[in-house]
This record gives structure tokens, C-alpha cells and sequence, in this order.
């Protein structure tokens, strides 16, 4: 419902590289990765990346690094939607 995923790199060390578009105005669910760290690198467009008690606005060119066991959801902000590369 928020856009497309799609992995497009993973390795036996457990490093994968997925892509996602994020439609505008659209958001992923609010969710945890309790086993991995997590790494967002927005492409293009701008996104807020939300935790429980904080927001982070990020656009084209900016990262963040979640810690495993950090809930957060995605929400693309730009016309056109936003492309991260999630790692």
C-alpha cells in the first residue's frame, strides 16, 4: 500500500541492499528489525523517518542509522515520491 520493495543485493555475511519506493504521502508500517542494524540513504525526494518520540527529516544525499530493536516508519514527503536505498 505505501510503494514498492525491492532487494537487490544480499550476501552470505547477511548483508542485503534493498531499494524502496516510497509513494507520496505514504508511509510504511511502524516496525523493528530486533536482529539487524538498518541504514537509510535517500536517493531522491525528502522523508521523515519517525520513532516513537522523535522525527528526522532527511533528504536526497542524507542517512540514518537505526539501531536493531528501534521501531520507525518511513513517510516520503516529495511530489514524486522517494527512492532509499535501505542496507
Amino acid at each position: 500500500p505505501w510503494g514498492e520493495e525491492y532487494n537487490i543485493f544480499r550476501n552470505k555475511k547477511k548483508i542485503a541492499i534493498t531499494y524502496l519506493k516510497i509513494e507520496k504521502g505514504k508511509s510504511t508500517s511502524l516496525h523493528c528489525h530486533p536482529k539487524k542494524d538498518t541504514g537509510l540513504i535517500v536517493l531522491d525526494g525528502a522523508v521523515d523517518v519517525s520513532f516513537l518520540n522523535d522525527i528526522n527529516r532527511l533528504v536526497a544525499g542524507r542517512k540514518i542509522m537505526i539501531r536493531k530493536g528501534l521501531f520507525h516508519s518511513t513517510k516520503a514527503l516529495s511530489e514524486g515520491g522517494a527512492n532509499i536505498f535501505e542496507i
